[in-house]
């Protein structure tokens, strides 16, 4: 019986820690995501904002985890380049890998004329190797939606719930919206038919 109970506390013990690791790991991402100085690129599918993992251990390491601190306690790059390593694997960003370009040594010249495009890459979705290096690129794997997706959504919800509720309506407010029943009840047997 003793055993048993040794166990359990011993797995509530285990439990409470990965929960703390995990909101030390949510907190500190969000920190640097807001504080990592990122720059546009493109993959096959969209426009990104990637960073240097030279870029993450610097903002790391002057952030409020560097100095003595009781959750994690950062004292050199190679403890900050260990902690980004965790966050890789457990898929806080992901590693990108640089399109390779031939190289044209009479084009050179005449591009510092024009605009610099941006880079181009691929996604390494299996890496988990984590590299403090300006050479080595990574982009958050989410990045929050702004406030304006959620207020157009909510206002095309709102619409589609009014729209949907015009036949219970007063008869004074169904007389305002130039609605014909009919017309109405096909249409909204045609968005059903559609999702």
């Amino acid at each position: 019986m003793g055993s048993s109970k040794e166990d359990k506390e011993r797995e509530a013990a285990i439990k409470a820690k990965a929960v703390k690791v995990k909101r030390l790991m949510n907190e500190v991402s969000k920190f640097l995501q807001n504080e990592v100085q990122s720059t546009e690129g493109k993959t096959k599918e969209k426009t990104i904002q990637y960073f240097s993992g030279e870029a993450l251990v610097d903002t790391l390491m002057s952030s409020k985890w560097a100095e003595s601190n009781e959750d994690l306690y950062l004292e050199s790059r190679a403890d900050a380049a260990e902690f980004c390593t965790g966050l890789l694997c457990n898929e806080f960003f992901i590693a990108l890998k640089l399109k390779s370009k031939k190289k044209n040594t009479e084009a050179e010249p005449t591009r510092s004329k024009k605009k610099e495009k941006p880079k181009k890459f691929d996604l390494m979705i299996d890496s988990e190797d984590f590299h403090d290096s300006p050479e080595h690129f990574y982009m958050w794997k989410y990045s929050p939606m702004g406030i304006w997706a959620y207020i157009i959504g909510g206002g095309m919800l709102l619409g589609v719930v009014a729209m949907a509720l015009v036949p219970v309506w007063p008869g004074e407010a169904q007389n305002c919206v130039p609605i014909h029943h009919q017309w109405f009840r096909s249409y909204r047997w045609h968005i059903f038919l559609l999702f």
